[in-house]
Formats: C-alpha cells, sequence, structure tokens
C-alpha cells in the first residue's frame, strides 16, 4: 500500500518528495489516523480513505523578530499610552452606564410612587374627590 501511494505520487513536482518521505497521514471513515504498519488488518472494502498531507515546515527567508527584540519592545512600549488611555475610557463608560442606569431606576420609582400616593391618599379638593369616586367605582386598584 505504501509503495503504492508512492509510486502514485512520484512525478509531482511539489508534494512527490514529501510523499516519498512519508509526510502524509492516512484518514479513516471514522476520522482516525491509520498507520501504514496496520493497513492491512484495518482496512476493509467499502471504506473511504483520505489522504492528507502534513503541514509544510516554513522556508527559512521569512525573517520574523527574536521574541525579545528592541524593535518588539519599543513597539510595545509605543502602545502602552494608548492602552492605558482605552483602558481609562472603558471604565469611564462603564461607570456612565451605572450612573445612568441608577438615575433611570430612581426616576421610574419616583414616578410610580407618585402615581401610587396618588390613588391611595385622599382626594384635597371636590373636583378631586368627584373624580377618584368615579375611579374607584369603575375599577378596582389591581385593575390599575
Amino acid at each position: 500500500m505504501e509503495s503504492l501511494i508512492k509510486q502514485a505520487f512520484i512525478h509531482v513536482d511539489v508534494i512527490g518528495p514529501r510523499v516519498a518521505e512519508g509526510h502524509y497521514d492516512l484518514i479513516g471513515p471514522d476520522n482516525k489516523i491509520i498507520i501504514p504498519q496496520v493497513w492491512d488488518t484495518i482496512i476493509r472494502p467499502d471504506w473511504n480513505i483520505t489522504m492528507m498531507m502534513r503541514p509544510m515546515p516554513m522556508s527559512g527567508n521569512v525573517d520574523f523578530p527574536p521574541a525579545s527584540s528592541p524593535l518588539m519592545e519599543e513597539q510595545l512600549n509605543n502602545m502602552l499610552p494608548q492602552l492605558k488611555r482605552l483602558r481609562q475610557a472603558l471604565r469611564s463608560y462603564r461607570q456612565r452606564d451605572r450612573e445612568q442606569d441608577r438615575a433611570a431606576r430612581e426616576a421610574a420609582a419616583a414616578g410610580l410612587q407618585n402615581v401610587l400616593s396618588n390613588l391611595l391618599m385622599p382626594p384635597t379638593t371636590p373636583a378631586a374627590a368627584r373624580h377618584h369616586r368615579r375611579l374607584s367605582s369603575t375599577r378596582s386598584p389591581t385593575q390599575l
């Protein structure tokens, strides 16, 4: 089986040499890797097998700076003030949101208290008394 795969890729430019070196995996229908040594004992005639190439190593011409290079340290130092400003802005937004939520809750509570006090307190003028009697005769307090 292994020699058949190598023969199939012998004339393929980019991956042929990698296949010859064995840089591939055979994946069974259960998405598990089948190692070549157990191919004959595991494979069944109705199975679909997938051949996947292993990732290619990066070429040496990519120039990444070392993890602790002076350039990287300089870039990080330049970013720190921006990060501090962003953190402060986030804190102020959160504080403003908390204050707005608190103000909205207090306004709603005050409005509810005003409505309830108007409904539960006895009317102080004759017109308000008539209105209060009319409301209380048409609706129960739980319907308001």
